[in-house]
């Protein structure tokens, strides 16, 4: 709907669909695909080790109304801090599914741009997950003394 809106304008700023891609998509800013996609591991990393102790019941958690509160400061905090490599495409849905709109819109190197950076948004994110959940598991909810 908001590319209707400005479609007009889009196609009068960039006529051969060339740069304004960059309005739907995550690129990385000045740095390789090596650490485009550490980056976005770290920070899934970091972003579900978080969550799992924001909504871990022995940790004093803030409950059903402060665990949405907290976890939007948290990506808020993680955005501002560590989203200058890549813009922060920390979900496939935050990247892919606009990366798919573009394509479809006329952007044609959507995929190809950044030596096919495309797919760092799409599996690191999996892979920091994965990463970010063990860690919390081993190093804090193994520390949990057993339930009665």
């Amino acid at each position: 709907m908001i590319y209707l809106l400005h479609h007009e304008r889009i196609a009068e700023m960039d006529p051969n669909k060339e740069t304004l891609q960059k309005l739907f998509v995550t690129y990385p800013h000045g740095v390789s695909n090596a650490t485009a996609f550490y980056t976005e591991v770290l920070l899934c990393a970091f972003v579900m080790s978080a969550a799992y102790a924001i909504h871990d019941q022995r940790n004093r958690s803030p409950g059903p109304v402060g665990s949405p509160f907290a976890l939007a400061l948290l990506v808020m905090a993680v955005g501002a801090a560590f989203g200058m490599n890549t813009g922060l495409g920390v979900s496939l849905n935050r990247d892919f599914g606009p990366r798919v709109f573009a394509y479809m819109a006329g952007f044609d190197s959507v995929f190809t741009e950044y030596s096919y950076y495309f797919w760092i948004p799409v599996v690191a994110p999996f892979v920091g997950g994965v990463l970010g959940a063990g860690a919390y598991i081993v190093f804090v909810e193994i520390q949990h003394p057993k339930s009665q």
